[in-house]
């Protein structure tokens, strides 16, 4: 009898172990994802954006999501044209770029490709790694919060975002004639080159975007990033600046800004304080602005990971050797007024 007794019991405490563990099991999944979800939050909030969402009233559904994606598209150029950056579906952007049909280029953490909203309005679709790092993650939040609140005529345009399940992008106004470093760097023999006075122009107009940032914008935006690949050039080789990965906003009653990761920004063109860990300010762009014109005046690197030939670097004849000294009081001019 006791014996009978003793089986129900260790029976009974094999049943509530197994209850417990599956129990227990269902807290610590329920538990991941809340954490995951807060993140998220976290990270959107740091940014100074609020969670996506799609909007709640849809249009009736077409016979097909291909169908869909078309007409939702031709209410979304409203949007893009009254400067506002929207959310677009991945069946958006699919359509928009002809299936990813043309490819301009590709960088560390995506692939560009050129679209067209309806309407004609051309853009180009940065589209991120499936599997991208936080750090990346980062970035594109970076973007949409600091380049989605600006409105200047040498930045580049923020049309919108895409951030499903299955696909993170960025839309912006398409800029034909690609960045200043190609046409510092990598023209061919037979290419002509850009002259004195439009470089000078160019080199004004990243200094307004950059003033822009600093001085007039609600919250000061320090870009961390200043470079030729990131001055893009429209169809009048008018410039804007782009890439806003490193970017953060800064409130302008601080001075400084802690850096956590250390490493920010490109070799060559970054402050010194930029990878050291101390606290850094919006005069790092200021640096960084000054080291592209050195790159303007001068024709060449002022720094290359594993150096060019002797032969590759001779051909390139310095700008500052064929102008007059006055031209160059004009770059130290800028450089002084942005600084300012």
């Amino acid at each position: 009898m006791s014996s009978s007794s003793s089986d129900v019991i260790s029976g009974g405490n094999i049943a509530v172990a197994i209850v417990s563990v599956i129990t227990g099991g269902i807290v610590v999944i329920v538990v991941a994802i809340l954490i995951y979800k807060c993140c998220k939050l976290r990270m959107w909030r740091k940014y100074g954006l609020s969670p996506p969402e799609l909007p709640a009233s849809q249009p009736p559904r077409p016979r097909s999501d291909d169908d869909r994606a078309v007409a939702a598209l031709t209410t979304t150029t409203v949007d893009v044209i009254k400067e506002r950056p929207v959310r677009f579906s991945s069946p958006q952007l699919r359509e928009m770029t002809g299936d990813y049909a043309e490819r301009l280029g590709a960088g560390g953490f995506g692939v560009v490709y050129k679209g067209q909203i309806p309407g004609g309005l051309a853009v180009a679709v940065k589209v991120l790694g499936s599997d991208m790092g936080r750090r990346a993650e980062e970035q594109f939040m970076a973007e949409i919060g600091t380049i989605g609140r600006t409105s200047h005529v040498n930045l580049v345009m923020l049309y919108g975002f895409c951030f499903d399940a299955d696909l993170k992008a960025l839309v912006y106004e398409c800029m034909p004639k690609g960045s200043l470093e190609r046409y510092l760097f990598f023209l061919d023999e037979q290419e002509q080159g850009l002259g004195f006075h439009k470089l000078f122009r160019i080199a004004v107009g990243t200094a307004k975007a950059i003033r822009y940032l600093h001085d007039e914008c609600a919250r000061r935006i320090i870009h961390y990033d200043i470079k030729p690949g990131n001055v893009l050039l429209d169809e009048e080789l008018e410039p804007k600046v782009g890439d806003f990965g490193l970017a953060r906003l800064c409130d302008r009653d601080k001075t400084h800004l802690t850096m956590t990761g250390g490493g920010r920004g490109t070799p060559g063109y970054a402050a010194p304080e930029l990878w050291k860990l101390v606290p850094v300010t919006h005069k790092c762009d200021v640096y960084s602005y000054g080291m592209l014109l050195f790159e303007i005046l001068g024709q060449r690197r002022n720094y290359m990971h594993g150096m060019e030939s002797q032969e590759q670097c001779a051909h390139r004849q310095p700008l500052c050797s064929s102008r007059p000294p006055s031209h160059h009081h004009h770059f130290l001019f800028l450089l002084a007024v942005t600084h300012g």
